[in-house]
């Protein structure tokens, strides 16, 4: 039978299944440890790369100025991608970000969420302005609920960890990377 051209064929075999599975896991087992081993050397390589990096003064400013049991969601921007190795968490379940799902604009709705389930604790969003664009209209859920949710939208008129990519890749060129907002101050004002 013809395998699709975006799947090549590296090997084929044929015998018992249960051998052939037997085999299989003992070699996959092995590799998995190997590549384990390399992986956690590139991710621990990474994340000191990170650290080395100086602060932001939001991340700075936040951490400082917000209190213990406060909670932080921060959606996916360049800000975030720094929040998420630097932000300093004091305890369980206080930093709220969608590390593996990468879903840009998730900031506010989550923080409204948790200021649902916690309505005492300090929430504080931390946006991207393309992030912000595509859930800001959760503001009138906010404002029709009472939700006291602060939001911090970092405004740089554009996709900013789309852009660069775009630009290695295209020698400087972008497309959908720059964005035309809105006032933010008169959006939130309008939603009360």
């Amino acid at each position: 039978r013809d395998v699709p051209e975006e799947y090549p064929t590296e090997a084929v075999y044929f015998g018992d299944a249960g051998i052939l599975i037997s085999g299989l896991l003992e070699e996959m087992t092995s590799r998995a440890g190997l590549q384990r081993k390399k992986w956690l050397g590139q991710a621990g390589a990474a994340r000191d790369r990170q650290r080395s990096e100086p602060s932001h003064p939001l991340i700075s400013a936040l951490s400082r100025n917000l209190p213990g049991d406060a909670i932080t969601v921060a959606d996916v921007h360049t800000l975030g991608y720094r929040m998420q190795a630097r932000f300093p968490i004091n305890q369980p379940r206080s930093f709220l970000y969608s590390a593996v799902y990468v879903n840009l604009g998730y900031g506010l709705p989550p923080a409204l969420g948790a200021k649902i389930a916690f309505p005492d604790r300090a929430v504080v969003a931390v946006c991207g302005d393309g992030g912000f664009s595509m859930t800001g209209t959760e503001l009138a859920t906010a404002a029709q609920l009472g939700l006291d949710v602060k939001i911090i939208v970092t405004n740089d008129g554009g996709y900013s960890s789309i852009r660069p990519g775009q630009q290695k890749l295209s020698g400087g060129k972008t497309l959908g990377a720059d964005l035309k907002n809105p006032d933010f101050m008169m959006l939130a004002k309008a939603y009360g």
